[in-house]
């Protein structure tokens, strides 16, 4: 069987390469298609009536087009739930930030509710902004399209470039040599550098991932100096260069966004990328001027006000990626690529029944955009809540009504996030009595707690 497959893995790599051919003739998306369900009738699976083979548009746009980005079903809702994630944890981390830095702001009015408030809130928007941090780096590691989906990096290796293999990437579920492997190591930054530079994205998706997620891992270390009871000079300096260097990285990651989006080079044509990219840029100077003013313990205050000015910006800039992910725009602010899929603002075509021409189209309304900010605000709330029940009540006070209390506090919590993941995958509210109203009583009640 060994040799059966090396003979195999031989003949792939050198099978003569046609797809510049294909791809001048427009026939691309539609060979790429057959060689899929070719690849899935050869493992037993249940395939559609197959279609004769139609010319796509001449101009070249289709190849770059969603069918491109998203050559299965499988990869469009993978790309589409990641994204939704990453702008609900941002936006939801922001507002932790925001809340915590003002709050921090007047420490002496919450006597002994300032830990909870300020160190307890700092905690809750560093977990959220990390994860979507790690996700942003798992997007970009293992992104593929229509002519990477298959990459047999072996061959590859082999080959010495991942950007010739197009038609082995293609031929390889046919021929049952499997799909990539997927990374969920974050720091695989080889392999992320390789596969951009192959697919055409450029490195800077991967870069501004890394700043982000790096820079939120040395805020952590930030925070150390509150709990370990460091002495005063040495816990002062571990934190503000911590928080100096954690907001470096920041404005890197906005940086990194701005060149995606093609800042510097195009900035008369604005859209919502190029306005979130800037908003994440000025949060990070923000960070970085309330580090800089950290220094000095006589301007805490200024310090803080800084860090929540800034933090209010990056709960705008998050806001703008959940109104890029209703608009299908699945790269938000980080991956320019995924967002320019054939329509004049980069949505993409779809051809309705009964019409003749495709129109723009999108999957979530503004109202539902609105409602997943909402629900992340009263998740916040109920977050800050929960903490507030136990610094008031104590760990002396009875366990069982310190246990009810502290459940009802996460109730609003719990609700909110069942509602943000239903909203990954409901567009719209139900047309169907009694699921629409429902649905339509949920949201009411989610406006009634935020």
């Amino acid at each position: 069987a060994d040799h059966v497959r090396a003979e195999v893995r031989a003949a792939v790599r050198d099978w003569p390469d046609f797809m510049d051919r294909i791809h001048a003739m427009g026939w691309s998306e539609e060979y790429l298609a057959y060689c899929e369900r070719y690849g899935g009738r050869q493992q037993g699976k249940r395939q559609g009536k197959l279609s004769g083979l139609r010319p796509a548009a001449s101009d070249g746009q289709s190849t770059r087009g969603f069918g491109y980005w998203y050559p299965t079903v499988e990869d469009w809702r993978w790309r589409r739930t990641l994204s939704y994630w990453i702008a609900v944890t941002f936006f939801q981390g922001s507002l932790f930030f925001t809340a915590s830095s003002f709050l921090w702001c007047n420490l002496e009015e919450l006597g002994s509710l300032k830990r909870v408030l300020t160190q307890g809130g700092y905690i809750a928007g560093r977990a959220n902004v990390f994860v979507g941090c790690y996700l942003m780096c798992v997007q970009t590691i293992n992104l593929t399209n229509a002519t990477h989906s298959y990459a047999n990096e072996s061959l590859d290796a082999e080959r010495g470039a991942c950007s010739d293999s197009r038609t082995n990437s293609a031929l390889a579920p046919a021929l049952g040599l499997g799909a990539a492997p997927f990374h969920w190591w974050p720091f695989h930054y080889r392999t992320a550098l390789r596969r951009l530079a192959a697919l055409g994205a450029g490195p800077w998706p991967y870069v501004a991932s890394i700043a982000y997620l790096t820079g939120v891992l040395i805020f952590g270390v930030g925070l150390l100096p509150d709990f370990l009871q460091m002495p005063g000079a040495s816990g002062h300096w571990l934190g503000v260069l911590a928080f100096l260097l954690g907001s470096t990285l920041f404005l890197a990651g906005g940086l990194a966004e701005c060149v995606e989006n093609g800042i510097l080079r195009r900035c008369a044509c604005l859209n919502t990328g190029y306005v979130g990219a800037v908003l994440n840029t000025v949060g990070g100077v923000c960070f970085v001027v309330g580090a800089i003013i950290g220094f000095d313990p006589a301007l805490s205050f200024y310090s803080m006000f800084a860090y929540g000015v800034g933090s209010f910006i990056y709960t705008i800039g998050s806001a703008a990626q959940i109104t890029m992910w209703k608009d299908e725009q699945f790269g938000l602010t980080f991956m320019a690529a995924l967002n320019r899929l054939g329509g004049p603002t980069g949505r993409p075509m779809v051809k309705r029944d009964g019409s003749e021409q495709a129109e723009e189209t999108k999957t979530l309304s503004a109202c539902g955009a609105c409602f997943i900010m909402i629900y992340c605000f009263a998740g916040a709330m109920s977050t800050f809540d929960f903490l507030i029940v136990f610094a008031a009540q104590g760990w002396h006070a009875s366990t069982l009504r310190l246990a009810c209390k502290a459940c009802s506090a996460l109730m609003p919590l719990i609700f909110a996030h069942m509602m943000l993941a239903l909203s990954a995958g409901v567009y719209e509210p139900p047309g169907v009595a009694p699921f629409r109203h429902l649905f339509l009583a949920c949201r009411g009640i989610a406006l009634i707690m935020a």
